[in-house]
């Protein structure tokens, strides 16, 4: 329902120039505050930034809700509106009436701002070398700035799986075309679709499977390197400092997480329900998840996680409301799929109740029985940190 209006006559820069100054002052926060001491022991400061960070993922999350084929009414729409800001809409910055409104263009800003992040860093580990040696300032650090870029790159991972994976949105016309829903001038198919495409196509390689692959590699020779490379704990800090030592490898689970939630607006993208339904299925598989492991280092962080994925499994339930009401064979599918679920949890239910049955009948009978979850944790403890990153490989 969004209109296009013409851009005044005086175009002002002043919102994408509070914009640059405000990421360049967030840039040099981020690397003194996510740069203290490396401990095993979780601190105050450490449990309030990372509850900031898994805010800002929850935020991230909800950003997702504004990809999906719902139409929002009123104050939902205003919400999703600004929480398009996190998916880098650079429109809401007047951008378009200073560059144009070539939709490539376009898409190619939104792809190469967390480039430019990489070269903010760069730059200001250069200027450091200068500049705070005058002002009798330690210089900036190789691995800090390593660990400050890839903090940014994690946190907006959602984000960045979003903006490479807009070129596959297309949405449905009555008379069998389709547009990409991001970009509806453009026609899916088309000359200039297929020039996003190839760009999308990268995108994601580079930004969701590229960035994933190496902190994935980083995760697997955590145990080894950690003890033997130099630094190796402070360039790889953003991954691996907010977990307890024996998950040290969630920093990756968490982003298959967010490549999934992301993953969810181009599945059936003419299909709201379908699009409801999978990220209910996302968020509460990794809900369970977050509930049996408990990966994080303090009990504060494990209960925001719990209660985020919560709220957010809460509110996209809600959406639901705002989805068409389903008729015929679709309802029928979507009721099949319930029956199904239900049928699983009765399934699993029963075991545990035929389980706990034979247990007691043995105990009854006096035959000795060590707990399987003991036996299963002995286990576990015995296993090498390398085989563990073996087995998550």
């Amino acid at each position: 329902q969004a209109e296009c209006v013409p851009c005044p006559a005086s175009v002002s820069g002043l919102p994408a120039a509070l914009a640059v100054v405000g990421w360049l002052l967030l840039m040099v926060a981020t690397y003194y505050i996510c740069n203290d001491p490396v401990s095993r022991i979780a601190t105050a400061y450490l449990s309030t930034s990372v509850s900031f960070g898994l805010l800002l993922t929850a935020v991230q999350g909800l950003s997702v809700l504004s990809q999906l084929s719902i139409r929002w009414s009123s104050p939902w729409s205003d919400i999703m509106q600004v929480l398009t800001l996190f998916a880098f809409d650079i429109e809401l910055l007047e951008v378009e009436c200073v560059s144009g409104s070539q939709p490539i263009l376009r898409y190619m800003m939104r792809i190469l701002i967390p480039l430019l992040t990489i070269g903010v860093f760069t730059v200001m580990y250069a200027i450091s070398k200068i500049v705070c040696p005058m002002l009798y300032r330690a210089t900036w650090e190789l691995p800090k700035t390593f660990n400050s870029a890839g903090q940014v790159w994690q946190a907006l991972y959602i984000t960045l799986v979003l903006i490479s994976l807009l070129p596959f949105q297309c949405y449905d016309h009555p008379n069998g075309k389709s547009s990409l829903t991001k970009f509806p001038d453009i026609i899916c198919g088309t000359s200039d679709h297929q020039a996003l495409y190839i760009v999308g196509i990268m995108a994601t390689l580079f930004y969701g499977v590229g960035f994933f692959t190496v902190c994935l590699m980083a995760n697997f020779v955590a145990p080894a390197w950690s003890l033997s490379v130099p630094n190796f704990t402070q360039y790889w800090r953003f991954l691996l400092y907010r977990f307890r030592v024996n998950r040290w490898y969630w920093g990756s689970v968490l982003m298959v997480r967010s490549f999934l939630i992301a993953l969810v607006p181009i599945i059936y993208p003419s299909d709201p329900n379908a699009q409801v339904v999978s990220l209910l299925v996302v968020l509460s598989a990794f809900l369970v998840m977050q509930c049996l492991i408990m990966p994080w280092k303090t009990t504060l962080l494990n209960v925001s996680d719990t209660s985020i994925l919560t709220m957010l499994v809460i509110i996209v339930g809600a959406a639901s409301a705002y989805t068409p009401q389903l008729a015929g064979d679709e309802g029928d599918a979507y009721t099949g799929m319930i029956m199904c679920v239900l049928a699983i949890c009765a399934t699993v239910v029963l075991g545990i109740l035929i389980a706990g049955a034979v247990g007691a009948l043995r105990v009854a009978c006096g035959l000795e029985v060590k707990d399987p979850g003991a036996r299963l944790q002995e286990k576990l403890i015995r296993v090498p940190n390398v085989a563990m990153a073996l087995s998550l490989l």
